[in-house]
């Protein structure tokens, strides 16, 4: 009888983990899924670009991973009793970006003046804008407070900015048109001897009022 030979230790060890995120940009936060091919595996992850062990967050099939910042790359092992931890898989990039943030009024007509509201459903973000027709970066006005239109024909831009997230998509409102208040004649009818003396008046600071007496329309081009 020969002697016995005696090999060394086999350790089989589970496959590594497949990871599903999204191949588009999200908004907000992103679902990412994981799977392993060998039964009885628990996957262990991290979001934080260091590598899984067995100390690390199980994954809840569930629930999955829900990522909540932008460029984050999810790292997976699986493990099973008795075996060793499997090769780590990475996901591609996950990018998220904010939700574009509300104008209210979106546009429309106004007397004297309109006052805009810029609104973002993403916490902790920042609302940056412009008015005049310019398209808005991190380096825009930060809104804080209604925005007061004054001058017709002014369009709104909007992006909202946060630390973990990329830029959202602009938001762009309706044109807003501004009109002066309309004139008050006083008095603005009757009869007088002779003559009568009429004053013309408006609300809106600044405006000049064109008048004609031969009643044609008035227009711009009417004496002042």
């Amino acid at each position: 009888m020969s002697d016995v030979v005696v090999s060394s230790t086999f350790t089989i060890l589970p496959e590594a983990p497949t990871i599903t995120a999204p191949s588009i940009v999200s908004i907000g936060q992103a679902h990412v899924d994981m799977s392993s091919s060998t039964p009885g595996a628990v996957l262990y992850y991290t979001v934080d670009s260091t590598t899984p062990t067995t100390r690390s967050p199980k994954d809840n099939p569930t629930l999955g991973v829900i990522v909540t910042q932008t460029r984050t790359v999810v790292k997976a092992l699986a493990a099973t009793v008795g075996s060793g931890p499997s090769a780590v898989a990475a996901s591609p990039q996950v990018l998220l970006a904010c939700e574009s943030p509300s104008i209210t009024p979106d546009g429309g007509a106004f007397v004297d003046y309109a006052e805009v509201v810029l609104r973002s459903e993403v916490a902790g973000a920042s609302v940056h804008f412009t008015n005049d027709g310019s398209e808005p970066t991190a380096t825009s006005a930060i809104f804080e407070f209604p925005i007061c239109v004054g001058k017709t024909g002014t369009v709104i831009k909007a992006i909202t900015m946060h630390p973990l997230l990329n830029m959202s998509a602009v938001t762009v409102s309706q044109v807003f048109t501004v009109k002066a208040a309309k004139p008050r004649l006083q008095p603005d009818a009757g009869v007088f001897e002779e003559e009568a003396k009429i004053s013309i008046t408006t609300a809106t600071p600044g405006a000049e009022i064109h008048c004609t007496v031969d009643g044609s329309p008035a227009t711009e081009d009417s004496p002042v």
